[in-house]
């Protein structure tokens, strides 16, 4: 490179590492209208625009990288990776067989669409090469859980090291204010949860400011959402670094991450400590792993005292359930009369298991005439049908259904006469929606966090008899309160999991007793 070339380069590559992304790639651009043939440069181009999630463009140039010089190894992996983010997977692991987050991507695909028998053909990866997410969906062991959580989360530190933000001086307010962070703020799982809680805050203790990084999408969530806030500050598209200075600005006291090591989630943002307590909460069930959030909120059942050994996070106890629903929004539906009993279980194709599918159709077969209801989309209904059909079951008794507006979808739910869990990946929000349209859930108590939050949930509504130890009680207990239907519990709109407003002030007790 000349002087010109070589000094846009470097501060291109500066501005990069203090996360100004944007910066970053008009810089890169400048020095390849100087030097075009630069395989440094599109390369380095094309992670400014990867940075900013913008992959199409980033492939645009990495391709550049690599036809310049075929054998640029890195550029090869970060081309495979935004195809990979993209949802291009076959592309990305012909470029990079090797490439772990395609690979990862691959099962889970196989996964939504229930293709379990090459699912049975692909070898997955070792721990080390797993993401939380991916861990937690298919490996029901806290110890396993824990390991793959925290090294991510070194990681993560690892990658903002070098990064600092400037806290200004703490001054002493009336109010304690509470941050929380999140792209859900909108028609999306978080936003139907914590519309109930921010409507419950005490405005007078406390200041609640949501630092929003989703897409605006005018629903009634985010004008909820908005209104019953102090604040609410939309930093979509802005970099880690300047996300936290927000954060530390805003002088907040404690920051609440709605998100965890799920897709979007903004842990580099929590590693630059803007606040001086941070919490997580409700997005990914399990620990972060992360020695920069201390507390977890969660309770006895998903996180067992015995088990803390397999968190970073000193736990706040709720007293029913962690989860949280925004009940007070919806009118509790009536429920309606089947002359055909129908099971149904509305959780992501995903979590179906090839023991739980089976056992579904053990259900069917002892509850002649019955039917099963799932949620599936694109391959899964007819990879089911299949599966149902091997199993000795006739595909006409089972049902499928796609997404629908939430309140559509409670109101036919409420035509189910008995929900059947999944596992080890329970229903989260399905199995709250499943109970305020009146229908009970079976369910097992499985031996992580994410197999134990439908037990939570039953617990707080005052249904621990439907929880079982394992698939041969859940399998008997389904069929038995089908060839019984006097013996369906009615679910009971008084319990402690429908009071969003005793939970709010739960929750505000334990904010006030760890606040600094």
């Amino acid at each position: 490179m000349d002087d010109a070339v070589n000094l846009l380069n470097e501060q291109g590559n500066l501005a990069q590492k203090q996360g100004h992304f944007q910066i970053a790639g008009k810089l890169f651009s400048q020095a390849l209208k100087l030097d075009p043939d630069n395989s440094i440069l599109n390369f380095n181009l094309g992670n400014a625009f990867a940075r900013q999630q913008k992959y199409l463009a980033a492939i645009k140039w990495y391709r550049r990288a690599v036809a310049l010089k075929p054998d640029y190894q890195k550029a090869r992996v970060n081309l495979s990776s935004a195809l990979s983010n993209l949802g291009r997977l076959k592309e990305a692991l012909e470029i990079n067989p090797h490439n772990t987050a395609a690979r990862l991507r691959h099962i889970f695909y196989l996964k939504s669409i229930c293709a379990w028998q090459e699912l049975d053909r692909t070898l997955t990866p070792p721990l080390c090469d797993q993401t939380p997410f991916f861990n937690i969906i298919t490996d029901p062991n806290p110890a396993h859980n824990f390991q793959v959580a925290r090294n991510w989360s070194r990681s993560i530190q690892k990658e903002t090291a070098g990064l600092s933000v400037k806290l200004p001086p703490r001054i002493k307010n009336n109010r304690i204010t509470i941050g929380y962070v999140s792209d859900g703020f909108r028609d999306f799982p978080t936003g139907h949860k914590i519309t109930g809680l921010l409507r419950h805050h005490n405005k007078q203790l406390f200041k609640i400011i949501l630092f929003s990084y989703g897409t605006d999408d005018h629903s009634i969530y985010r004008r909820l959402a908005q209104n019953y806030s102090d604040e609410f500050i939309d930093l979509q598209g802005v970099n880690s670094l300047q996300f936290a200075q927000t954060i530390a600005n805003e002088r907040v006291d404690i920051l609440v991450d709605l998100k965890g090591h799920t897709q979007h989630g903004k842990l580099d943002v929590f590693s630059l400590r803007p606040a001086p307590v941070q919490i997580a909460w409700l997005g990914f069930p399990g620990t972060t792993g992360a020695s920069f959030i201390d507390y977890i909120v969660t309770d006895k059942i998903v996180t067992p005292r015995h088990e803390l050994k397999y968190y970073t996070e000193r736990p706040i106890y709720m007293p029913h359930t962690y989860q949280i629903y925004d009940f007070g929004s919806k009118v509790p539906l009536k429920k309606k009369i089947n002359k055909t009993f129908t099971f149904c279980s509305f959780n992501q194709s995903y979590k179906t298991e090839p023991p739980v599918f089976k056992v579904w159709m053990n259900i069917l077969k002892r509850v002649p005439e019955s039917r099963l209801w799932l949620w599936a989309e694109g391959h899964a209904p007819k990879n089911l049908r299949l599966q149902s059909l091997q199993l000795g079951v006739n595909p006409s008794r089972i049902l499928f259904a796609g997404k629908l507006p939430p309140d559509q979808h409670l109101a036919r739910l409420s035509r189910a006469d008995l929900a059947l869990d999944t596992t080890p990946v329970n229903g989260h929000t399905t199995t709250l929606e499943c109970l305020w349209a009146g229908v009970p859930v079976v369910t097992t108590l499985g031996t992580h966090f994410a197999s134990r939050v439908s037990a939570s949930i039953l617990t707080s509504a005052g249904l621990p008899q439907l929880i079982t130890k394992n698939l041969k009680s859940y399998e008997d207990l389904a069929v038995n309160l089908a060839t019984h239907p006097q013996k369906l519990p009615q679910v009971s709109k008084s319990s402690a999991l429908f009071d969003t407003k005793q939970f709010t002030l739960d929750l505000e007790q334990a904010y006030l007793s760890i606040n600094g």
